[in-house]
C-alpha cells in the first residue's frame, strides 16, 4: 500500500518509513502541508498520516481540504497534544484514528492496518477487484 507521512520532524519521518517499509508499503514522506495538497494533486495514496503541528499550516486543515476533495482515503492523526478536546476536534474534522508521540512502532502499524482492512477489504485480503474484474495475486488468476 501507499502511504504518505506529514510529518515536520525528519527523524520521525525516517523512522516511519523503515517501520512501514519493513511492513511491504511504499512510504512517501512530507515536511509541509501545503506539499502534501500539491502532490494529491497529481498522486493518489492508500492512506494519509498526518501531524497537527506543520511549520506552514496546521494539520487540521490539511485534513479538512483532504475531505473536501475526497472523503474515501483513510487518515491517522499523530500528534503531541494529548487532551480529550484534541482528540474530538481531529476527529470532527475528519481523521480517521488518532494517536499520541511518541509513537509506538507496533502499535502504529496495528492501527495503520486496522484502516487499510477497513478501506480496502480485498485489498488486503490479497484479491483487487476493479468493476467485473477480480485479480488472485495468490493464485495467479484473473
Amino acid at each position: 500500500m501507499r502511504l504518505a507521512v506529514l510529518d515536520d520532524d525528519p527523524i520521525l519521518l525516517d523512522l516511519l518509513q523503515v517501520t512501514a517499509t519493513r511492513a511491504g508499503h511504499t512510504c512517501h514522506l512530507y515536511q509541509e502541508g501545503k506539499e502534501l495538497l500539491k502532490a494529491l494533486r497529481t498522486d493518489t495514496y492508500d492512506l494519509l498520516v498526518v501531524d497537527w503541528h506543520l511549520p506552514d499550516m496546521e494539520g487540521l486543515e490539511v485534513i479538512r481540504t483532504v475531505r473536501a476533495a475526497s472523503d474515501n482515503v483513510p487518515i491517522l492523526f499523530i500528534t503531541r497534544r494529548n487532551a480529550e478536546q484534541d482528540l474530538v476536534e481531529a476527529l470532527a474534522c475528519g481523521a480517521d484514528d488518532f494517536m499520541t508521540k511518541p509513537l509506538r512502532m507496533g502499535e502504529f502499524m496495528a492501527r495503520c492496518g486496522a484502516l487499510l482492512r477497513r478501506a480496502y477489504p480485498q485489498a488486503v485480503a490479497g484479491t483487487l477487484v476493479f468493476g467485473r474484474y477480480r485479480f488472485d495475486p495468490e493464485q495467479r488468476s484473473l
